[in-house]
């Protein structure tokens, strides 16, 4: 009978290392396991900023093609603006040529 007590204290000490050990094991695993939701953190860290530099870096180009488009009109107006003046210029030379008027007198 002493045997048996012997025997099965042992075995629930065996057991008790066994379990002992495989705690050790989950704590190194949960360990890890917040070292890499650390490490994923800082990932989407990260990511978050390169969005935030993406969408800096879109609405710069929004900015600068409205700037160019606001240019190019511009440049336009002022090209029909010099073209409309060359017209008026020509037609009032041209009255000139047939009344007794000069260029000078239709601009006063």
């Amino acid at each position: 009978m002493n045997k048996l007590v012997a025997d099965g204290i042992a075995s629930v000490d065996q057991g008790l290392d066994t379990v002992a050990l495989d705690m050790e094991k989950v704590e190194i695993a949960a360990n890890n396991f917040g070292a890499s939701m650390t490490g994923a953190g800082d990932d989407v860290t990260k990511f978050d900023a390169q969005v935030s530099q993406t969408q800096a870096f879109t609405q710069r180009i929004a900015q600068f093609v409205g700037l160019e488009g606001g240019i190019e009109i511009a440049r336009s107006a002022m090209r029909n603006a010099i073209s409309t003046i060359k017209e008026l210029d020509k037609a009032m030379t041209e009255m000139a040529v047939v009344t007794d008027l000069n260029v000078g007198d239709y601009w006063d």
